[in-house]
């Protein structure tokens, strides 16, 4: 990971803390003895350029354990990005090729009142069901013919969820997310008697999910697809979005690559 921040905030360092400053909205205060000191080196040298382990080597041994769970919580509060995808990505328009059936599908199609002119292919596989065998053979397939794709799912039931781009060439792919939901769930086994469910030639049923929350998760896959073609581009591409039916709440999540993950190796 090259991580950088996402916004340009403005760094205030005094004594045993250090405030980040972006706009009147976002501001954080970070305290701890001697941050003041090591930080903002630190802080300069994540530019999405270096690795972290290359800007972590300039702090102080005593402190280095302190500044890696800092990174690693401001990483997951958005506040650094992963620069692995932005940096290889100029912003330009793009052209959806939507795919899949069912209700969500029907709702992108709805949405898409803008006639589809030329551009970058960005596939769309829209399901309505927990099939991650047909999933992962589209995005195999999108991968190898070098295609840039996005795919979004209402199968969970209780929520919508709309993937980050994957770029064929680089990033985290479509098996790192299917990974990432198998080491987040409560019950992995069930997902992968599912996948195995699927790859024997069985049917997984779709979830019904409420029509107002298909229309906002079409909103928010094609509001995403937009966002390829401004500049500066932006981090939202490059994280999974869900949400919720219950709480109509909007979450965003960042994606790393899995260590060992074949799709990323079949590169």
């Amino acid at each position: 990971m090259r991580p950088r921040p996402a916004l340009p905030f403005t760094l205030l360092a005094e004594p045993g803390v250090v405030r980040l400053v972006a706009g009147e909205d976002l501001r954080f205060a970070l305290r701890s003895p001697g941050i003041d000191v090591w930080l903002p080196p630190l802080w300069h040298a994540l530019d999405g350029r270096r690795s972290l382990e290359e800007a972590l080597a300039l702090v102080p041994d005593p402190e280095r354990g302190d500044a890696r769970a800092l990174v690693e919580q401001l990483v997951g509060e958005r506040v650094l990005v992963g620069a692995e995808v932005e940096l290889g990505v100029s912003p330009e328009p793009h052209r959806l090729v939507v795919e899949g059936e069912g209700a969500l599908r029907r709702a992108v199609d709805r949405a898409l009142v803008m006639p589809q002119g030329s551009g970058v292919e960005l596939r769309v596989l829209c399901q309505d069901e927990l099939d991650d065998h047909r999933a992962l053979i589209w995005a195999e397939r999108s991968r190898d013919e070098g295609a840039r794709h996005l795919w979004a799912s209402v199968g969970p039931g209780s929520r919508a969820l709309i993937s980050p781009v994957f770029l064929p060439e680089e990033g985290p792919c479509f098996a790192c997310l299917i990974g990432a939901f198998r080491l987040l769930s409560p019950a992995p086994e069930v997902r992968d008697a599912l996948l195995a469910h699927a790859r024997a030639g069985g049917t997984v049923l779709p979830m019904p999910f409420p029509p107002h929350g298909l229309g906002v998760a079409a909103g928010l896959l094609l509001w995403k697809a937009s966002l390829l073609a401004v500049q500066p581009l932006a981090p939202a591409c490059f994280v999974l979005h869900s949400l919720e039916a219950r709480t109509l709440e909007v979450a965003s999540h960042p994606l790393a690559s899995l260590e060992g993950c074949a799709g990323c190796a079949a590169r």
